[in-house]
């Protein structure tokens, strides 16, 4: 049997009485092959057992040239950018649906409102303690204040397994994919691309989907919420530290502006 090969694609297999009475042509497909490897081949010196011509105890080998061909190895594709947004989504799909999303985002808020309602009732009742420490229920401001920390660890427990289950769903989606992927690439696929380059994207690049990704984005999460948080207690508490918060939220994203540019080519660079 013989088995035609274009570009890592199976075009015909049969005997080649089979692929002659159909008209293909295997000639032209050699001329092909050679044709343009013919510039790029090299001539290296390799010892070759050949022949040996063995006289009392003197032996002498034979070296003949061998012509290897080289292999036409495609250059690595590179995004040149910021990440789009499709991505991060392409990401979240992988690994949770509408309800697990939901529910993540629901224990986010929760965990911050209760975080912030108990520094806000803390501020309370250091202050009426400040004022009248007679008049002050501390029984009831300890039931108040504790039911918020409860809460506040109950949700942020929460939402802390929400979003890793999330996280690990989507690792293990993606992994299967890509290795889905892999299997079913035509073997031009492995032709021009260097064994390295596949186990990177194995290795490395999964790793850090693995085991970085999830750490860095729930700790990205974390802030904002209570960076929102802040704000609006300030905005409830002394309405005119929302001017100068605001200021500074402008710098630092003048600063995260800068900084993401230069650190993601670097990021890319080690990839």
């Amino acid at each position: 049997q013989i088995l035609v090969l274009n570009d890592g694609e199976c075009v015909a297999i049969g005997s080649y009485t089979q692929l002659k009475e159909r008209g293909i042509d295997l000639m032209s497909y050699q001329r092909q092959t050679d044709g343009p490897n013919d510039m790029n081949r090299r001539t290296s010196v390799t010892p070759s057992m050949v022949s040996s011509i063995s006289e009392g105890s003197n032996v002498m080998d034979v070296w003949e040239p061998i012509e290897v061909d080289d292999q036409d190895v495609k250059a690595e594709l590179k995004i040149i950018g910021s990440v789009e947004s499709t991505v991060y989504m392409e990401y979240i799909k992988a690994g949770a649906g509408p309800l697990l999303v939901i529910l993540t985002i629901l224990f986010l808020i929760a965990s911050q409102v209760l975080y912030q309602g108990s520094v806000y009732w803390l501020n309370l009742w250091t202050n009426e303690m400040s004022k009248t420490p007679d008049k002050v229920d501390q029984t009831f401001n300890i039931i108040v204040y504790t039911n918020l920390i409860s809460g506040l660890f109950v949700s942020a427990l929460l939402s802390t397994i929400c979003f890793y289950i999330m996280c690990m769903r989507s690792s293990v989606n993606l992994y299967n994919r890509i290795f889905y992927a892999l299997l079913r690439s035509p073997i031009h696929v492995f032709e021009s691309s260097p064994i390295g380059r596949i186990l990177n994207r194995f290795s490395k690049d999964t790793g850090i989907v693995d085991e970085v990704l999830p750490s860095v984005a729930f700790e990205c999460l974390i802030n904002l919420c209570v960076i929102l948080g802040s704000l609006i207690v300030n905005a409830i508490v002394r309405w005119f530290l929302i001017f100068p918060a605001i200021l500074l939220l402008i710098l630092v994203f003048i600063c995260r502006y800068f900084y993401i540019r230069a650190a993601r080519d670097i990021k890319r660079l080690e990839g």
